[in-house]
């Protein structure tokens, strides 16, 4: 199952207002949302793209980490991950956090960094949170169906 067939959620405020045309055109799809110390970590869909935002609780953007991508086109990406090929995208908001996404048509893969210790408080939508072996202050939010998850899941490295 493609992740533009999952189910959506509605989550308060308006966090992807602020986003400009990082899909394309397409009207984003959210797919999941969790709290992680005062972040809201959003990850959503539109047309053949992934996306994440991290924003605060309150529903400001400050210091936002903001990535899209597309998925890969036939015979390019990376396959690091089951599910894939994937396309990778990443960056920082601020001086402490930063965040890797790779996007791809059954799947999105999220390392998220605040490079702090905080904890998931909450957590909604199809998303599977790991913690990186090696890394206790990385999470891995992995978006997908559940057998995909699962799978991506059982095949992280091991501490």
């Amino acid at each position: 199952m493609s992740i533009v067939a999952l189910p959506t959620i509605n989550i308060s405020g308006d966090p992807l207002a602020d986003l400009g045309d990082s899909l394309a055109g397409k009207t984003p799809k959210i797919l999941a949302e969790v709290y992680s110390g005062s972040k809201r970590l959003v990850m959503y869909t539109g047309g053949d793209a992934c996306g994440f935002t991290t924003i605060t609780e309150d529903g400001s953007q400050v210091s936002p980490i903001h990535l899209s991508s597309t998925w890969p086109s036939k015979g390019e990406g990376h396959t690091d991950y089951s599910a894939g090929p994937y396309n990778t995208a990443s960056g920082s908001g601020d001086s402490t956090a930063w965040a890797s996404m790779a996007c791809g048509k059954n799947a999105m893969v999220i390392e998220y960094s605040p490079r702090i210790p905080m904890e998931v408080s909450r957590a909604r939508g199809q998303v599977t949170i790991e913690r990186k072996p090696g890394h206790p202050l990385t999470l891995v939010l992995i978006v997908g169906e559940t057998k995909v998850r699962e799978e991506i899941a059982s095949h992280l490295p091991r501490g």
